[in-house]
């Protein structure tokens, strides 16, 4: 039989406010902390959720610029630049100037002419100066013209002399030539001339008479001269002059160099 409760006694009044065992208070009082620790759980929740965002975001911008990166490295040109230390194709091979082989130099076309050229009879021609008779012995200049006729790529340029030409007579019966070629006359020794469009150069041409024992006389129907170094000759028609058929006969012809005017 259960003791009646007193009113009165203290006891009583925390008996009547908290009803139930101890077992059953230390339970409330598990309950009441586990309570606690939730609602601190879902107090700490917003911020673990933030900080997760926030980490998720700053892996999302790590990815993005890696991506970026591999992107921009996969599209971005190729530098052309050669390896400084990679030998060149060129290293230790030598190119003459002019001849259009280095790749930055255009092609030399060999048949062009060049700026000053050698005087030939396709750029020159020669006559005969008036003549100065000294006791019978005959001094005649030859003069050499720069005519400016230069081949096929119709340019007049400049053209150059040097040494003794080579004169002989000549028949243009059958265009032989008569007798001896010219010595030369060396007191005056010869230089490098250039010869602009319509310049001038000449050379001294003496003729003694045709009256030695051998030689023969024949009248002459001009000279054939020869520019210095060169094959190729002009023909002078004249017949003011004989000339010794015997090639052996004493010398009647001589010629000196090439002199300015």
């Amino acid at each position: 039989m259960s003791n009646p409760i007193d009113p009165t006694d203290p006891a009583a009044d925390s008996a009547a406010e908290t009803p139930g065992t101890e077992l059953e208070k230390r339970a409330r009082g598990d309950l009441s902390r586990k309570e606690q620790a939730g609602a601190v759980a879902e107090l700490d929740e917003p911020k673990s959720k933030r900080t997760r965002n926030i980490l998720i975001a700053l892996g999302a911008v790590v990815v993005l610029a890696v991506t970026a990166g591999v992107t921009f490295a996969v599209l971005a040109p190729q530098s052309t630049t050669p390896d400084a230390a990679a030998p060149s194709p060129t290293d230790g091979a030598t190119t003459a100037p002019g001849t259009g082989t280095d790749p930055g130099e255009a092609p030399v076309d060999p048949d062009a002419p060049s700026a000053i050229t050698a005087c030939t009879t396709d750029n020159a021609k020669a006559t005969l100066g008036d003549p100065v008779d000294n006791g019978g012995v005959i001094s005649v200049p030859i003069i050499f013209t720069n005519s400016g006729d230069q081949n096929r790529f119709g340019e007049q340029v400049a053209c150059t002399l040097e040494g003794f030409p080579r004169v002989e007579f000549i028949s243009l019966s059958n265009g032989t030539a008569i007798g001896a070629e010219a010595v030369r006359e060396e007191s005056v020794a010869p230089t490098p001339l250039t010869l602009e469009v319509d310049g001038t150069a000449r050379a001294t041409l003496i003729i003694s008479p045709a009256n030695a024992q051998d030689c023969n006389p024949v009248q002459a129907d001009g000279f054939r001269v020869f520019f210095p170094g060169a094959t190729d000759s002009f023909v002078i028609e004249t017949t003011d002059y004989q000339a010794c058929q015997n090639p052996e006969s004493r010398v009647i012809m001589s010629v000196g160099a090439i002199t300015a005017g």
